[in-house]
């Protein structure tokens, strides 16, 4: 099982109309893979071009992927969720947050070290299975030496940055909104009001 993803520079969606598009599509399909983003990630005025890849050839793990609506850079955000990395522990009705500042690198770095070392030392294991050791190990070692703790009340309210007020936030949204139509309709009006 394996997950690639970048900003390839090659727009998926011309596959129909440039051979070498479609020979590269050809080859990464018939390889069992597929790319989980299917719709354009970069947005001209005029073109609309999908450069950024995501592919896996896990049939098996429920994902979830989609494109964010943002503005701060010239590609649209992506974003992969794959449900066996998803933590158990985590509600909706609470928060959760590492505690960072008791923890001790030097001892989890030696810690980790040691542990890989040891595992994957073997010369039978391939690169997917280290990928995975590694991951889990990783995961054991933060959870051991900075568990998860549930966020205060105190916490949560800090957390929603107290600094931005009711106005800020309407002015937010509605950039967010002219920014939306620039998506669904790119029309020079759209993105001069966007712009203004």
């Amino acid at each position: 099982m394996f997950y690639a993803c970048g900003d390839y520079n090659i727009n998926l969606l011309q596959s129909d109309a440039n051979h070498k598009i479609a020979s590269y599509v050809n080859s990464v399909t018939s390889s069992g893979s597929f790319c989980l983003i299917d719709k354009p990630t970069r947005l001209g005025e005029s073109s609309a071009t999908l450069l950024d890849h995501f592919y896996t050839n896990n049939l098996t793990t429920p994902i979830t992927s989609g494109i964010l609506e943002s503005d701060t850079s010239d590609h649209l955000p992506t974003f992969v969720l794959i449900r066996s990395y998803i933590p158990p522990y985590s509600s909706a009705s609470y928060k959760f947050r590492r505690h960072l500042n008791k923890i001790d690198y030097e001892q989890f770095n030696n810690e980790l070290y040691d542990i890989l070392q040891n595992k994957l030392s073997h010369n039978g294991m391939n690169t997917h299975k280290k990928f995975d050791t590694l991951v889990s190990t990783f995961k054991n070692l933060l959870d051991k030496h900075a568990p998860l703790i549930r966020q205060s009340r105190r916490e949560r309210k800090l957390s929603q940055k107290p600094w931005i007020t009711k106005a800020i936030m309407v002015s937010i949204r509605h950039k967010n909104r002219l920014f939306s139509k620039i998506c669904k309709n790119r029309t020079p009006s759209a993105t001069n009001a966007y712009k203004k």
